[in-house]
């Protein structure tokens, strides 16, 4: 049962202080009809404004800031893994000749959609800030080598 998962921060008020993340999906296999239609997407949780009441000269560190933004996403998707960890979803389909057959569903999440900055919360990227090493969008590691939990990125830089 693949998903379509998208994140982007959306403001409320004129100052962002009423900001809020929504993580809403869809299922891929429906038609671009169905997905381009706001009927078929669902909230699956909301990230809210981690930095409110922080002020501008917050001292909190980039990777704690990072793993509290990591356990609001887990929180969200943690039914999504507990689905996969512990077995799947058991329901019918229709054969469309009035027959029903019962098929097992596992979710996996096949596409994440957004702008870069939801994208990269999202995906688990950090900053870059040369403490963290974790694989980034402007790197050289191929498809394969992203498994690795501990990959040697060489990054693609402006020289």
């Amino acid at each position: 049962m693949p998903l379509y998962l998208f994140i982007d921060e959306t403001q409320t008020d004129l100052h962002g202080s009423l900001s809020t993340a929504p993580i809403i999906f869809t299922v891929a296999w429906l038609s671009q009809e169905c997905r381009n239609s706001p009927d078929f997407w669902r909230p699956a949780g909301f990230i809210p404004n981690l930095k409110y009441g922080t002020g501008k000269s917050n001292g909190t560190s980039s990777a704690v800031k990072n793993q509290d933004l990591h356990n609001c996403i887990d929180a969200i998707l943690s039914q999504l893994r507990t689905i996969n960890e512990n077995g799947s979803i058991p329901t019918y389909l229709n054969d469309y000749n009035g027959q029903y057959k019962e098929v097992t569903l596992k979710p996996w999440i096949h596409l994440v959609i957004g702008d870069t900055k939801g994208n990269n919360e999202l995906c688990g990227h950090y900053n870059n800030n040369g403490k963290i090493c974790m694989p980034y969008r402007d790197c050289t590691c191929s498809y394969e080598e992203l498994g690795i939990a501990d990959p040697k990125c060489e990054y693609i830089t402006k020289q």
